[in-house]
């Protein structure tokens, strides 16, 4: 039995359809109210809000869990209320669920949490599984906090923790700056997007729901976090350039010198996004697949022509 903590988001739908094709059972954890059809053989467990869990009850007879639910995709806090909103979601939330599934004897623990723990730009190198944290936002700290209240939590017990580092996921209906591009590709905005030489390691979210299938057993996923991503890396021009191509749209890039895009990102309070357009981030799995076997076994361009065929 594999519980899902966010269940009705946009990795977690996709992870029950995989985990039901495989064969596991799972119990899905939603808020009260969500209407969102899991299918057969999903047990749901409904819950007024993470933070308010009765944890023991929504534990009963699990084995694994995989905990997806946060509060992402979003600049920094509005106020100290929404800060600490964020924070009680994104890291309270985690230290008390590790806590309850120790006592409850539950066999292994997986964090999805993010590879912006590392920083927002890799440089000329790359990230893998040996960079230090250098959390470069609010929510990337939040992230890290979680890390460590879930291995804080774990200590003197017999529950297996994973954590997971991906890059941004994107497939259909993918939130954030993927689900952002491809509106304006759809819409035939102009973007000055057409001088942007960087490479950027992105993961399919069908690519992130074999990995984490692969870590719930085996034990070269417990401990040091795993770094993943699709194989592959590609310029964000390139990326909007294949991504028009797939939808059979045009793509209207226009050729702005990065460095007058990050001026204007700094001027209109955006730089944190114009960062993750023009900047570099680039992941090494090596020491993933030397720990687990695992490795993107789709190429980004499949992967990508997936994610924008319409069905």
């Amino acid at each position: 039995m594999v519980l899902v903590t966010g269940a009705t988001g946009f990795v977690g739908r996709h992870l029950i359809t995989e985990l039901r094709a495989r064969g596991y059972a799972v119990r899905a954890l939603v808020r009260r109210g969500a209407v969102f059809d899991m299918g057969p053989k999903v047990e749901i467990c409904e819950v007024g809000n993470i933070i308010q869990t009765h944890w023991p009850e929504a534990l009963q007879g699990v084995d694994a869990i995989v905990h997806l639910a946060a509060i992402a995709h979003r600049g920094a806090p509005r106020d100290e209320a929404d800060a600490r909103r964020v924070r009680s979601v994104n890291v309270s939330a985690v230290a008390e669920l590790t806590t309850a599934a120790a006592a409850q004897s539950v066999r292994r623990l997986i964090l999805l949490s993010s590879i912006g723990v590392l920083g927002a730009d890799s440089g000329n190198s790359a990230f893998d599984g040996s960079s230090p944290p250098a959390p470069h936002d609010f929510y990337s700290q939040s992230k890290l906090d979680a890390e460590r209240a879930a291995e804080n939590a774990a200590v003197d017990s017999t529950l297996e923790l994973c954590i997971v580092r991906p890059p941004l996921v994107y497939g259909p209906g993918a939130p954030g700056n993927f689900g952002r591009m491809i509106r304006w590709l759809d819409k035939g905005t102009p973007l000055p997007l057409g001088a942007v030489h960087n490479q950027r390691s992105l993961i399919s979210v069908w690519n992130l729901c074999d990995c984490v299938i692969t870590c719930l057993s085996g034990p070269g996923a417990v401990g040091k976090p795993l770094v993943v991503a699709d194989e592959e890396t590609i310029s964000t021009t390139e990326l909007l350039r294949l991504c028009a191509r797939l939808m059979e749209r045009p793509a209207r890039l226009l050729p702005a010198p990065v460095a007058l895009l990050r001026l204007a990102g700094s001027i209109l309070g955006r730089r944190g996004d114009i960062e993750r357009l023009c900047g570099s981030l680039v992941v090494n799995t090596r020491d993933t697949y030397v720990r687990t076997g695992w490795r993107a076994p789709k190429t980004l361009q499949d992967e990508l022509r997936r994610a924008l065929t319409p069905r």
